[in-house]
């Protein structure tokens, strides 16, 4: 009969299996490795990512333990290398396997100690496994209340001022802590960023902190005036380029970030119209102010047409035909303004003279604001 190969050496968790004393040790030592490494990489502070990792944790340990659990073994019998036979099994003697054939009296060929299973280390297992799919499926990713009082305020400013995610626990420990002035300040410009760039921003929880901050008089006037200047994007779009005698149109689009259900002041703009070239003659001035969220045309990422009460208008745009090669420049302006609970927007209105005229009282705040669109035009052959 052919000699078999020689055994194969035994496995990572055969070896665990064979000191469990190390294995427990060394399995959280590497899980805390794991763990500690995946945030430092992947999110700007460390406590935040491990706490957001810990269903990702059960799910590890469970899974280890199960592995250390069902493959162990203890006493003195001898047991084939290779296929776990114990070696009482066969004849006395027997130079051989009788389940695998593999030759005994190789070196390493056998091993002492019988085969078991570790029922606590598997219970345990099976209790973190469950353990983390009720965590994922009750709180996927979130910062708990108990978490949340136990972590320093700089990691809670930071997840509540940079993470889209950012849950109520941790705007509730924050309005149980007194912030700093440089705090508020730090944390509603973040708010202020992410308003820029989160759709639907006003559903979210940091709406209404930083709405309360403006309303209490907490903030710093140039936070303040950016909160109302950004409360009406108003950008013209059109082509960049086209030839001497082809029509021309450019439209506003208007974005109006709405403000969270709680606050009561109301943005309104009052066209001035669009200038077209060299001409002060201005097209499509409005004779009475337009809420903001009339004047949305639709394209904004926090004015979905379900919480538009109000009938939205038609884009307002400018068409002309150039007559001339070379640049061709496109002016839009109007009065933004914020008026509050009280103020009748029926009262705002241009004056004998042109100018703008505004409530005597109620007024909040109001800014001219100025767009420029250029168009390059080139002539009938091509030539710039």
């Amino acid at each position: 009969m052919d000699s078999m190969p020689p055994p194969q050496p035994r496995t990572f968790f055969d070896r665990f299996g064979r000191k469990p004393r190390y294995a427990v040790p060394t399995s959280v030592l590497l899980g805390l490795l794991a763990s500690a490494l995946y945030p430092l990489l992947l999110q700007k502070s460390v406590i935040v990512g491990v706490i957001m990792l810990f269903t990702w944790q059960s799910f590890f340990f469970g899974l280890l333990l199960l592995g250390l659990g069902g493959r162990r073994w203890v006493g003195d019998s001898e047991h084939c290398a290779s296929c776990d036979n114990e070696k009482a099994v066969g004849a006395p003697g027997s130079a051989r396997c009788p389940e695998c054939d593999a030759a005994w009296n190789e070196p390493g060929a056998t091993a002492r100690g019988r085969f078991t299973r570790n029922r606590l280390q598997q219970f345990l297992g099976v209790a973190l496994l469950l353990f983390g799919l009720w965590w994922f499926l009750s709180n996927p990713g979130r910062i708990g209340p108990l978490a949340a009082r136990a972590l320093p305020t700089g990691v809670l400013l930071d997840h509540a001022g940079t993470r889209v995610t950012s849950v109520t626990s941790v705007w509730n420990e924050l309005e149980r802590r007194s912030l700093t002035e440089e705090q508020r300040h730090l944390l509603a410009e973040d708010l202020l960023n992410r308003r820029l760039q989160v759709r639907y921003f006003s559903a979210t929880p940091g709406a209404p902190w930083l709405e309360q901050q403006i309303r209490a008089g907490m903030l710093r006037p140039d936070l303040v005036d950016r909160f109302y200047q950004e409360l009406l994007d108003l950008q013209l779009e059109g082509p960049l380029h086209t030839r001497m005698g082809e029509p021309v149109t450019v439209a506003l689009r208007a974005e109006h970030r709405l403000p969270s259900q709680g606050w009561t002041e109301t943005c309104y703009a009052m066209i001035e119209g669009f200038r077209v070239g060299d001409s002060d003659q201005p097209i499509g001035r409005s004779e009475e102010a337009i809420a903001a969220v009339s004047l949305d045309n639709g394209t904004g990422w926090n004015s979905p047409a379900a919480s538009v009460a109000a009938t939205p208008r038609r884009p307002q745009t400018v068409t002309f035909t150039p007559e001339r090669a070379g640049i061709m420049r496109v002016w839009f302006s109007a009065q933004v303004i914020v008026l509050g609970p009280d103020a009748d927007p029926a009262q705002i209105s241009w004056d004998e003279s042109g100018a703008l005229s505004l409530p005597a009282t109620g007024v909040v705040w109001c800014e001219h604001v100025e767009r420029m669109h250029e168009v390059h035009v080139r002539a009938d052959d091509g030539a710039g």
